[in-house]
């Protein structure tokens, strides 16, 4: 599944996913009533835990099974994840270390489900943080076939409508730290037509950072204003800068600065600030 690049934000937490499954088959489809949610939007396990869980929530209006599975997404500077056939750390190995239960069940419409999960980790893992995604799809069935129009011929789907949150685990001595550059004031974004900040986030440490960035506009004359606020500007271990954008909820006039501040979305404490003036 997910043979291409997807963004982050098809990701819950970032980080909720749709799944789409294509079959040539008839087109059956249940648009809206498959829809499968993942609480928490992420777990964090510290260096001392070794077992969480998750709860899986049937938001469709017919009962569903759900099946549970691991998933291993790599991120780029853009933010953009990708799937991978194998871990994204050759120590660790979600397949071979992780304990899930259970891993296939059936919920009524709205009923929900708490799935527990153990971490068996190497005697010589190596300190760090490690990653990976537990996803859940809802199974759909195929029903009874329905006629075309006469003459007409085409390809079904049947959706199998999911979710996925990473899963964080910490060993050891963890620590990471983030820095801001080249931020740049875009008037409008290309791919938005909306006003932007757009800068590079920075990470050191062996581990990765969960931020979220504000942008505050303090003008020569007149009252400052938040115009600004991205969540989920992660940057994980596998890359040590991110391009991140913040679109502003209105473009801006005049001369003025503005503060960008990058949060731990942990502590929430700031990782680092920022000042782009405009002239």
């Amino acid at each position: 599944m997910f043979k291409k690049p997807i963004r982050l934000a098809l990701i819950l937490a970032a980080f909720g996913a749709f799944a789409l499954g294509v079959f040539a088959l008839d087109s059956y489809a249940q648009s809206s009533g498959g829809r499968v949610d993942i609480t928490p939007q992420r777990v964090v396990l510290g260096p001392r835990d070794r077992s969480g869980e998750i709860t899986l929530l049937n938001l469709g209006d017919a009962p569903g099974t759900i099946r549970v599975s691991v998933l291993n997404y790599k991120q780029d500077e853009n933010g953009i994840y990708e799937t991978l056939e194998h871990p994204l750390n050759p120590a660790f190995d979600p397949e071979q270390i992780l304990r899930l239960s259970p891993r296939q069940f059936t919920l009524p419409a709205g009923g929900r489900q708490t799935v527990r999960f153990s971490i068996r980790k190497p005697a010589d893992l190596p300190e760090g943080e490690y990653r990976f995604h537990i996803q859940a799809i809802r199974l759909m069935e195929s029903g009874p076939p329905k006629p075309l129009p006469k003459g007409e011929k085409g390809a079904g789907m049947i959706p199998n409508f999911g979710a996925a949150i990473p899963v964080i685990i910490r060993h050891g001595q963890t620590s990471a730290q983030a820095t801001l550059s080249d931020l740049q004031y875009v008037a409008m974004d290309e791919k938005t037509g909306k006003a932007a900040i757009k800068m590079d986030i920075h990470r050191t440490g062996n581990a990765g950072i969960l931020g979220r960035a504000e942008a505050m506009w303090i003008p020569v004359t007149g009252k400052p204003e938040v115009l600004g606020i991205a969540s989920n500007l992660n940057v994980f271990t596998e890359v040590n800068v991110r391009h991140a954008t913040i679109q502003l909820a209105n473009p801006v006039n005049g001369p003025g600065e503005f503060r960008v501040v990058y949060i731990n979305e942990e502590t929430k404490e700031p990782y680092a600030n920022a000042i782009l003036q405009k002239p």
